[in-house]
């Protein structure tokens, strides 16, 4: 996009204290790339605005659709999303076309996987839950209606906190894909090739690790 465009306009939706501004400069530099922070309220307003971005506090829907994005960015947020329709339709009010939508979320459709926000209920619950997840997800390929599950009592109303046990919406990848297609999306694939051999496998785990160290710690 930079080759092509002499300034792209980045959007990253529930930055939280973001990292993401600084990473970037570094790598692209800082007068081509203008960057703006979104959150749900203004706790991290002081925090953003040292950062020297535009930043925006207000509801995902509620993004003015006159500010236009080459790059939407999300990361562990679809999760927190109540309405997902709304999310999804809100990202093709303010992408721009040929524009890149970028997130990074859990999925909970995996056969014998319990969500956090519902671990509170009784075994037999969730396995009850996972199951109507799992064949949700097939009749989603099937069908091509996505249905967005969302649970209305997580645990975080039960028990005390713990990690994403408030993530209410208990994301299908089934649905997400097919949601996205019907709306034009294409998928873009980008792989790492590590190879193969003891050096290889190092490489994995120490990028495992490192992905897990970030994701726990709430830097994207």
């Amino acid at each position: 996009m930079l080759r092509e465009n002499h300034i792209v306009r980045l959007l990253e939706i529930g930055a939280g204290k973001s990292h993401l501004p600084a990473y970037l400069r570094r790598y692209f530099g800082p007068d081509r790339l203008h960057i703006t922070l979104h959150d749900i309220n203004d706790r991290n307003t002081s925090h953003n605005s040292g950062l020297g971005v535009e930043h925006i506090n207000c509801k995902v829907e509620e993004i003015p659709e006159r500010l236009r994005f080459d790059i939407i960015v999300s990361f562990f947020v679809f999760e927190h999303i109540i309405r997902p329709f709304d999310y999804i339709r809100q990202m093709d009010n303010i992408l721009n076309p040929a524009g890149l939508f970028l997130f990074v979320c859990p999925r909970y459709d995996i056969p014998g996987y319990i969500p956090p926000a519902v671990r509170h209920l009784s075994l037999v619950s969730q396995l009850a839950i996972n199951a109507r997840l799992v064949a949700s997800a097939a009749l989603a390929h099937l069908t091509r209606k996505p249905r967005f599950w969302v649970t209305s009592d997580p645990a975080v109303l039960n028990r005390s906190w713990r990690r994403d046990c408030d993530a209410v919406h208990l994301v299908s990848g089934s649905d997400l894909h097919v949601a996205l297609g019907e709306r034009g999306y294409q998928r873009a694939h980008y792989r790492v090739r590590l190879g193969k051999g003891l050096g290889s496998n190092i490489l994995r785990i120490i990028l495992l690790r490192e992905l897990y160290r970030k994701s726990v710690s709430g830097v994207g």
